[in-house]
């Protein structure tokens, strides 16, 4: 085993020990990472869920599938016009979220 190994083995042998100082130290890094990690979403901007492309995206989409389907548009009971709609509508999603930069207040 090489000293890096040895080392790595050495320190999470005292990190499992109850008391040990290795396992406080390891538990104060481990917090501090976690607490870096979480802090870097409560700095972020927000926006209203309304000021999203991806939700406007979303809300027309549906309008235009539920819409169609209700005026009885042979063309939208088409199983290929279906799926190239659906395709569609996955394609936008992922690009859009893709160029999001902002979260939805209130769901951090």
């Amino acid at each position: 085993m090489k000293i890096k190994e040895k080392l790595i083995a050495w320190w999470i042998a005292g990190a499992l020990k109850k008391n040990g100082l290795r396992r406080k130290i390891t538990l104060v890094v481990v917090k501090r990472k976690i607490d870096k990690y979480f802090r870097r979403f409560e700095t972020m901007e927000s926006k209203k869920i309304w000021q999203s492309k991806t939700f406007w995206f979303n809300l027309v989409s549906g309008l235009v599938g539920v819409v169609g389907v209700l005026q009885g548009n042979e063309l939208i009971n088409d199983p290929k016009v279906q799926a190239a709609f659906a395709s569609v509508v996955s394609v936008g999603n992922i690009v859009l979220r893709l160029l999001t930069d902002k979260p939805i207040e209130g769901t951090k």
